[in-house]
C-alpha cells in the first residue's frame, strides 16, 4: 500500500529544506574523522588521511558487534539525530509502521546483523530499522552516475563515476565511513556508508562489481510495504553478484519496494543501468562506451519527465569530441553535478584493479580533495593490532 499523505507532505518539506544550496568555497575547516582507530578481534578501523576504513569480518553477529563496538558512541549519536531531525513528532510513528510491514521482507541474515548492532550499541532496534528502510518510504536520494568502458577510457582501463547527494541536516556528511565487509561464505565487498546503514547504495565486491543507486520518484504503486527494502537488495547484489547478469536477474527477482535506478559495472568494463518500479523494469547499455544515470526513467517502457541539468552536462561532454575520458575528467563531471549540501561524498570506481577515489568530509564533497583508496587499502587482511 501507498505511505499515507502525512508521510509524503511532511518528508516532502523535510528534503526541500535539507536540499537548500549552500555556499561554494565558504572556507570550510579541513575534514576530519569523527571515529577512532581501533579494533576488535579481527576487525578494525583505520584512516587514510581523513577517510575511515572499518573492516568487518563473519557471521551476521559478529558483523553486528564489531560495527557496533567500533563505531560506538558516534554512530548512535549520529543515527539518533538524524531521525529525531528527519522524523520529527508523529511522523516517526508513521514511518514506523510502514518500516514493520517491510520488516519480515528483509532476509533473516540481515535482520540478525540489525539486532546484533542494536544490541552491541546505544541503538535500539527500532532506530536501526528506521535508518534501513526510510528512504523506501519517501524518496530523498538524488544521485548522479557515469561509466566508461575500457576503449574510451584514456588509460584502457573501465571508470564508473558516483555522486551521492542525500540531505546531511548539517552533519551527516562527518560520518561517512568505508565498510569493507567479509561475511561468512560470501563475496567480500566494499560499502561507502553511513551511521547505522547495514544495506548498500555505493558497492565495489572482489569479484570487480561495481554499483551505485539514484532512487526515482513515481512508479504505480509508488511504494509496496511488501517488498525488500532497497538498500538490502542491493547489498544482496553486492556479496552474492559476480557479474552485471547476475546482478540484474536479483532485482528483477525482487520483490521491489519502490521505484528507483541502478548503475552496474564489471572489470572488463561490461555496464548496465536497470530502471524499475515495484511491478516492471528495462534495461539500458552503453552507448559509444558511455553510459549516464540520474534520478529519471528514460528507457521506452517507463520514461516519464527527463529533464535534467545534470543528465545535459554529461551529454554535452559525450558529445564534445575534444573530452578524454579520465579520472580527472570524471572527476570533474562529478563536481559540475554535485548537488550543493547534499553532496554528501563523490567516488569513482576502477572496477578492474579494485581501487577508488572518494571525497568525502566536507559538503559539496565533490570540491574536496579525492583520496585514493587501492586494493590492498580495502580487500589485503586487516592489520596487525600491533602496528595499528
Amino acid at each position: 500500500m501507498p505511505p499515507k499523505r502525512p508521510i509524503a507532505l511532511a518528508l516532502a518539506i523535510f528534503v526541500t529544506f535539507a536540499a537548500t544550496p549552500a555556499a561554494q568555497g565558504d572556507g570550510a575547516a579541513a575534514p576530519t574523522s569523527v571515529y577512532a582507530t581501533g579494533y576488535d578481534g579481527r576487525a578494525t578501523l583505520v584512516h587514510h588521511r581523513h577517510v575511515p576504513v572499518l573492516k568487518l569480518y563473519g557471521t551476521p553477529e559478529e558483523l553486528g558487534r564489531q560495527r557496533a563496538r567500533l563505531l560506538g558512541d558516534a554512530e548512535a549519536y549520529a543515527v539518533r539525530r538524524y531521525l529525531q531531525t528527519g522524523l520529527p513528532g508523529p511522523l516517526r510513528a508513521l514511518v514506523l509502521r510502514q518500516a514493520r510491514a517491510m520488516e519480515p521482507h528483509i532476509p533473516a541474515d540481515y535482520r540478525t546483523e540489525m539486532r546484533a548492532l542494536a544490541d552491541a550499541s546505544a541503538l535500539t532496534y527500532e532506530e536501526v530499522l528506521l535508518i534501513n528502510t526510510f528512504a523506501d518510504i519517501k524518496k530523498v536520494i538524488r544521485c548522479t552516475t557515469l561509466t566508461v568502458d575500457a576503449e574510451r577510457s584514456a588509460d584502457g582501463a573501465p571508470l564508473f563515476g558516483r555522486n551521492f547527494d542525500f540531505p546531511a541536516l548539517g552533519f551527516a556528511h562527518r560520518y561517512g565511513v568505508v565498510i569493507v565487509y567479509h561475511p561468512e561464505g560470501k563475496t567480500p565487498f566494499v560499502s561507502i556508508g553511513h551511521p547505522g546503514v547495514i544495506g548498500a547504495h555505493s558497492f565495489l565486491n572482489a569479484d570487480g562489481l561495481a554499483g551505485a543507486v539514484m532512487e526515482v520518484p513515481g512508479g504505480s504503486p509508488r511504494f509496496s510495504s511488501d517488498g525488500m527494502p532497497m538498500l538490502m537488495l542491493y547489498r544482496r547484489i553486492a556479496e552474492t553478484a559476480g557479474d552485471v547478469d547476475a546482478a540484474l536477474a536479483i532485482v528483477e527477482k525482487g520483490p521491489r519496494s519502490s521505484s528507483s535506478n541502478l548503475m552496474l559495472q564489471t572489470a572488463d568494463g561490461n555496464a548496465a543501468l536497470i530502471e524499475f518500479t515495484v511491478h516492471e523494469s528495462d534495461v539500458r547499455r552503453p552507448k559509444g562506451g558511455l553510459l549516464f544515470g540520474t534520478n529519471h526513467h528514460r528507457c521506452a517502457k517507463l520514461a516519464g519527465r527527463t529533464g535534467c541539468r545534470r543528465m545535459a552536462r554529461l551529454l554535452r561532454a559525450a558529445n564534445d569530441p575534444e573530452t578524454t575520458w579520465s579520472v580527472d575528467t570524471v572527476r570533474g563531471l562529478l563536481r559540475e553535478t554535485a548537488i550543493g549540501r547534499l553532496n554528501l561524498y563523490a567516488i569513482v570506481f576502477r572496477p578492474a584493479d579494485r581501487s577508488l577515489w572518494l571525497a568525502m568530509g566536507n559538503l559539496p564533497a565533490a570540491n574536496e580533495p579525492f583520496i585514493h583508496l587501492d586494493r590492498h587499502a580495502l580487500f589485503a587482511p586487516s592489520p596487525r593490532r600491533r602496528d595499528l
